[in-house]
């Protein structure tokens, strides 16, 4: 990697998925790859308007789950929804569960650094309204989504990960204010890869949840879906737990001041 490092998560960040709510977009809605609507994006953040941001992490796959949760929050509540595209990485490592931990923890570095660029980079963006901002991942990308430390994020949200050290990683270190930053932590439990009865977390004794890791952060909720495996968001009541939580901690924070 080395020098390409910065190269590689400017091309994550600049082929982000981006969505904005048709209440900062004069009634339609703006879908699309950043290079192709940060013109629109622009022209949004001079109008003076707001709108919570979240930043979502995809899994190791691309499956279009960031393109899953823009239908579920971004008219809905009204949030902007930035999804750093971490498959076009130049030089990322792919693997086949079980591998070698040096590359788990190469990839879960990769993962954090492009929270920090994604960060960067919106640090001027007038149209976000700072009081709410979710950063958010699914599988891998929950890995970043709860290990990620940095300013700026008022909520986590970490899908599809049990927050436990096993094979995936060896010393879990959850990010936020145990205080104050609300997460919310959703498993299967029969995930094949994080689940109580994973082949692959056996050796480790794994719980299957993130509430051993969590018990300190008092705005914590972790939720078990008993018939579920690893693909959360399939299940049908996944929409609901997160639009409640993102609705009732949006509406908490933005009265706040």
């Amino acid at each position: 990697m080395g020098g390409n490092t910065s190269m590689s998560v400017d091309i994550v960040y600049h082929q982000a998925f981006v969505a904005l709510p048709s209440s900062l977009c004069g009634g339609e809605p703006v879908r699309g790859v950043l290079g192709q609507v940060e013109k629109r994006l622009g022209e949004v953040c001079a109008s003076g308007k707001k709108a919570p941001l979240m930043i979502f992490l995809p899994g190791s796959n691309p499956r279009g789950q960031e393109q899953m949760m823009a239908d579920w929050i971004v008219e809905e509540l009204g949030f902007i929804l930035i999804a750093p595209n971490t498959h076009a990485q130049i030089d990322r490592p792919s693997y086949v569960s079980p591998a070698d931990p040096s590359i788990y923890d190469l990839v879960h570095k990769l993962r954090r650094e492009e929270v920090s660029h994604v960060m960067d980079k919106i640090a001027e963006f007038d149209c976000i309204d700072r009081r709410f901002v979710v950063l958010a991942g699914l599988s891998e990308g929950a890995v970043a989504a709860a290990t990620w430390h940095g300013d700026g994020i008022t909520a986590r949200m970490v899908l599809a990960w049990n927050c436990e050290p096993s094979y995936y990683i060896d010393k879990v270190d959850i990010a936020g204010d145990p205080d104050e930053t609300p997460v919310l932590n959703l498993n299967g439990y029969h995930d094949e890869f994080f689940g109580p009865h994973a082949e692959l977390g056996k050796p480790y004794g794994v719980a299957g949840h993130g509430s051993a890791a969590l018990q300190a952060f008092k705005r914590a909720k972790v939720i078990i879906y008993p018939s579920a495996g690893h693909r959360v968001l399939d299940h049908p009541e996944a929409r609901h737990d997160i639009l409640q939580f993102l609705k009732y901690w949006r509406d908490y924070f933005l009265s706040k001041n």
